[in-house]
C-alpha cells in the first residue's frame, strides 16, 4: 500500500487529512471517525491506531456538504473490507470537526453515508 497522496487539491479549499477510524468514546475502536488532523504531503505518515487510518482530501463540496475523498491507495485490504465493501461509511457516532479545518464548527451526524467509488478517491459526502 502505498501512502504517496496526489499532491493536488481536487478542489479550491481543500487540505489534505489523516482520517483515523474508530469512535473517541472508545478510544478510536469502532466504526466511525475518531480522529481528523492536517497532515503535509511531503510527511512520512503512521498510526498507532488499533482501527486504522487513511488519507484524504477534505472540505466542503459544491452542494454545500462536507466532503472526504479518501485516497484509494491509502486505504489497506483490512480497512477496505470492514469500512468501504458495502458502498457504506457508518458513523455509530456524531463527529465534530476540528475547527481548523473549514474555519467554522461542524459536526458531521451519526448515520451510513454512501461511498462513491472514483478512480483515485472513494467519496463520501456528509
Amino acid at each position: 500500500m502505498s501512502t504517496k497522496p496526489t499532491l493536488l487539491p481536487p478542489q479550491t479549499g481543500f487540505l489534505l487529512v489523516e482520517i483515523v477510524y474508530g469512535l473517541v468514546s472508545r478510544d478510536c475502536r469502532g466504526m466511525g471517525i475518531c480522529k481528523l488532523r492536517p497532515v503535509s504531503p511531503t510527511l512520512a505518515l503512521s498510526s498507532t491506531s488499533p482501527c486504522g487510518s487513511s488519507i484524504a482530501w477534505a472540505g466542503m463540496g459544491k452542494q454545500g456538504s462536507f466532503e472526504l475523498l479518501v485516497l484509494r491507495n491509502t486505504v489497506s485490504e483490512e480497512q477496505w473490507e470492514r469500512r468501504f465493501t458495502g458502498g457504506r461509511f457508518v458513523m455509530e457516532e456524531a463527529f465534530g470537526l476540528p475547527e481548523e479545518l473549514l474555519g467554522q464548527s461542524r459536526e458531521i451526524q451519526a448515520g451510513s453515508y454512501p461511498v462513491e467509488v472514483k478512480e483515485n478517491y472513494l467519496r463520501i459526502l456528509f
